[in-house]
């Protein structure tokens, strides 16, 4: 997925009509080999979108305008955003360090960690490492109803604080564990998951009623696709598409670094919020 913004003024509405430079470019990225496309844009508080392309390569359904998209990483902003309004309601602030969860769930935080603060984990700063051993994450992999997802978080830090930080702090390191620290930092300042303070704090407010967690299309089948599939590249570059089961995203607990999904016009709306903030 594309995603254009140019800047929003005021409350989002969301343009039905069509707009063929938007249709013509989200056709352009499947023609360059993309299974499908969404192209958004947001002008003067107004969102335009348009799809392209197939909800599973070269099975014949159409994307459609209402289907969910896989965010993946960009869904860091919605929980960045989420920090926002606990800081606002002064249930944490973005010096918050880390070392606050000592006895909260973790213990012997190490110095490494210990003063990484809300805004260093949310700006990749920190110092900690980008990613979970592979083996640790596949370990925590299925569907998000068979994991409990913040407990998995608790025992994801467990594991990254008995290793080395990934970098100094002050210098940039992207990191998705970052994110699961600042979710983890945000659960036990609030005593709720991060699951439901994303519903209450962003997705109800804003009215995203399509958000979820996970691969979207979980109804459907190969032969019959409802939504959007993930594919991951075979041998000569071929697209294989992925069943969307507890299998085709990251483990639940990483919910914070990327397994968003929502419809573009939703995603709109929220890109919307955002930069009339900026105002």
């Amino acid at each position: 997925m594309v995603g254009l913004a140019c800047f929003a003024m005021g409350h989002a509405s969301v343009l039905h009509a069509q707009h063929p430079p938007l249709e013509a470019l989200a056709a352009d990225l499947v023609a360059a080999g993309s299974p499908a496309a969404g192209v958004l844009m947001l002008e003067a508080g107004v969102v335009r979108f348009a799809v392209a392309g197939e909800r599973i390569l070269g099975g014949g359904d159409a994307v459609e305008r209402g289907d969910r998209w896989h965010l993946g990483s960009n869904g860091k902003a919605m929980t960045a955003v989420l920090a926002g309004r606990l800081v606002e309601q002064e249930i944490l602030g973005w010096e918050t360090p880390l070392g606050d969860l000592e006895g909260r769930g973790l213990d012997g935080i190490p110095e490494w960690a210990a003063h990484a603060t809300l805004l260093q984990l949310l700006s990749h700063t920190s110092g900690m490492p980008a990613n979970l051993p592979p083996a640790d994450a596949m370990a925590m992999l299925g569907p998000d109803r068979e994991r409990d997802a913040r407990a998995d978080r608790l025992h994801f830090a467990r594991r990254i604080l008995e290793g080395e930080a990934g970098g100094a702090p002050g210098a940039f390191l992207y990191s998705n564990v970052g994110y699961v620290m600042a979710a983890i930092l945000m659960e036990a300042v609030s005593h709720r998951s991060w699951e439901e303070l994303m519903d209450a704090e962003v997705f109800v407010p804003l009215g995203l009623s399509s958000a979820g967690m996970g691969p979207p299309g979980v109804h459907g089948s190969r032969d019959s696709p409802t939504e959007p599939w993930g594919h991951l590249g075979g041998a000569a570059g071929a697209l294989l598409p992925i069943p969307p089961s507890g299998l085709a995203d990251n483990p639940p607990a990483m919910g914070p670094a990327g397994r968003i999904h929502m419809t573009l016009e939703d995603y709109g709306t929220f890109l919307a919020a955002v930069l009339a903030g900026l105002r």
